[in-house]
């Protein structure tokens, strides 16, 4: 019994032996295919947007030949190392590829990213709501540089961090105005709409245009006068209807609900309604509202939504007759005036 116990202990060693051999190889411990390079160490491969570079270490006693599959990505060879770099990446979306690496009759393949363009920046146009000169900030953080240029002499900039200041100039031509501060950043170009205008400048005698329901453009006399305050406007539309309008930072704001005049020997009662073409609606409430502002065409300012009715693009101005007040959905006779996409021109 104990020599059969003898021979079963070393038939025991002898197995664990075999094992432990089998599970190595020449190459340090790692299981490598025997065509296929080590890869030693790895430095970014992710690459930044605004350009950058890596290396790839292999383990190799031989030549390097390291060839990249597109030719925005560029690679050379020092020793062991190999060296990958790309330019600035121009487009929003990220971009890869890979690097074919050979040494003899060994190889591996490397995948190589960069980052496409990020830009973080306030939303809208910059308003300045007076004719003095004036400067405001907004955000402006991309992981590459942008590039500048405004497109009026009145309107003037400075970077500072991840902000960009700009200054505008006394405004002395008695009009609201617009610029705008165009960026580019690698193939992307785009811009900043700046706004200049005081309560005083919407004053005065225009024309406002817009489309009726055929798609031709009507035409009308419209005046604006200064209200109560110095945050007001009021006006008449045709010579014949009533309006108020709020100033709002460089811009004048129509509500809706307002009263504009009578029709008929009745003297049924007049409201402006505002109306969402794309869903055929339209509404008297007096919290949505149209907004204009100088659209950068001289003397000529533009009516566009503000995002007052969720879920509605506003972009029509009714002048309808109710058969009572207040206006209801059971009381409405019929559109007297009607004008989309409407816009006004200083006389």
């Amino acid at each position: 019994m104990r020599t059969i116990r003898k021979i079963a202990n070393a038939a025991l060693i002898l197995f664990a032996c075999f094992l432990a051999f089998t599970g190595c190889d020449d190459d340090g411990g790692l299981n490598v295919p025997d065509n296929e390079l080590v890869v030693k160490k790895v430095i970014q491969t992710d690459l930044p947007a605004a350009g950058g570079s890596g290396t790839i270490t292999v383990v190799t006693d031989q030549t390097l030949e390291a060839i990249a599959a597109d030719s925005w990505l560029t690679v050379s060879v020092s020793g062991e190392v190999v060296n990958v770099s790309a330019a600035e990446n121009p487009n929003l979306t990220g971009r890869s590829t890979y690097v074919t690496i050979k040494a003899g009759t060994k190889s591996t393949i490397i995948a190589v990213t960069q980052y496409g363009i990020s830009l973080m920046k306030d939303a809208g146009d910059l308003k300045f709501g007076t004719d003095v000169a004036d400067s405001l900030i907004i955000k402006f953080k991309s992981n590459v540089s942008a590039a500048f240029k405004p497109s009026k002499a009145w309107i003037s900039y400075s970077v500072v961090g991840d902000s960009v200041k700009v200054h505008v100039a006394e405004n002395v031509t008695g009009l609201p105005r617009k610029g705008y501060l165009r960026y580019t950043l690698g193939n992307i170009t785009d811009s900043i709409g700046v706004v200049q205008a005081s309560v005083n400048d919407y004053i005065g005698t225009w024309g406002i245009y817009g489309y009726d329901d055929s798609g031709a453009l009507e035409a009308y006399s419209a005046t604006i006068t200064a209200g109560a305050d110095g945050n007001t406007l009021t006006g008449d539309i045709a010579g014949f209807f009533s309006v108020n309008y709020t100033f709002d930072n460089g811009c004048i704001v129509l509500n809706a609900g307002q009263k504009t005049g009578t029709y008929g020997s009745a003297s049924y009662p007049i409201y402006l309604c505002l109306g969402s073409s794309s869903l055929g609606s339209y509404t008297w409430d007096n919290t949505v509202e149209f907004e204009a502002s100088p659209s950068g065409v001289d003397k000529t300012i533009v009516f566009a939504d503000n995002g007052s009715w969720p879920g509605r693009v506003v972009d029509e101005i009714y002048m309808y007759v109710f058969t009572a007040s207040p206006p209801s959905s059971s009381n409405g006779l019929g559109t007297y005036l009607y004008l989309q996409e409407p816009f006004m021109i200083k006389q």
